[in-house]
């Protein structure tokens, strides 16, 4: 076999490797589910080597505000709860969720704020649906629309509805949330300020239409 035919066997195989990857690609991606295309898009396969997460949950209607800062161990399991001059310490894979609920609640509240995507991979009472794009509420674009359910049985607020408005990247960037199901929304705000955080997409930033409801992510730090 002379040089030539060695480059052009050679050229064929690489050709063939590219085509049978993209190939790969292509079908791997028409194989998940939207929502696992909603939480690869914000870094869910980054999740896996984040151990620790700090944030402050802050919430901002007409002249109220008030805020609450947690640090999460993943690995371990603590949490610690702080505001004001109140501290509390718990490990949700150890302590009875009776004696911690009330605090439990408000972090299972904030962290579906902070990382709403990748629970449409984690929970298992949940169920989703694109249907046809349409309009977001806010901005007015034709974007991706998912419909997301959760169970009527279990949970702190069973039979919640969330319709996520995504962009062609599967980034929300619109979400109207209806409790329990209702038919009218509890309230629609917008996905924004998205920051990179070693790898997961996270958007710090959530507005109502006339900016009279704001809540937001400070003293963010991820490792």
């Amino acid at each position: 076999m002379n040089i030539f035919t060695t480059m052009k066997y050679t050229g064929l195989i690489l050709s063939i490797l590219w085509f049978a990857s993209a190939c790969t690609g292509d079908e791997t991606q028409e194989n998940l589910t939207v929502g696992e295309k909603i939480a690869k898009a914000h870094g869910f396969d980054s999740f896996d080597k984040i151990s620790m997460m700090e944030y402050t949950f802050n919430v901002q209607r007409d002249t109220l505000f008030f805020n609450r800062s947690w640090a999460w161990n993943i690995n371990s399991g603590e949490i610690v709860y702080s505001r004001n001059d109140e501290r509390v310490v718990f490990n949700q894979k150890e302590d009875k969720v009776d004696e911690i609920k009330t605090v439990d609640q408000r972090f299972i509240n904030d962290k579906y704020w902070l990382l709403f995507p990748f629970h449409l991979v984690w929970d298992s009472d949940v169920s989703y649906v694109q249907e046809a794009d349409k309009p977001a509420p806010i901005s007015g674009e034709n974007m991706h629309h998912v419909v997301v359910s959760y169970s009527a049985n279990g949970g702190y607020t069973p039979g919640d509805v969330y319709e996520l408005y995504c962009d062609d990247d599967w980034i929300i960037r619109e979400w109207v949330f209806r409790r329990g199901g209702e038919p009218e929304p509890t309230i629609t705000c917008t996905w924004e300020g998205y920051e990179d955080f070693k790898g997961l997409k996270i958007a710090t930033d959530h507005r109502n239409a006339d900016d009279s409801f704001r809540l937001y992510f400070t003293n963010l730090k991820v490792e």
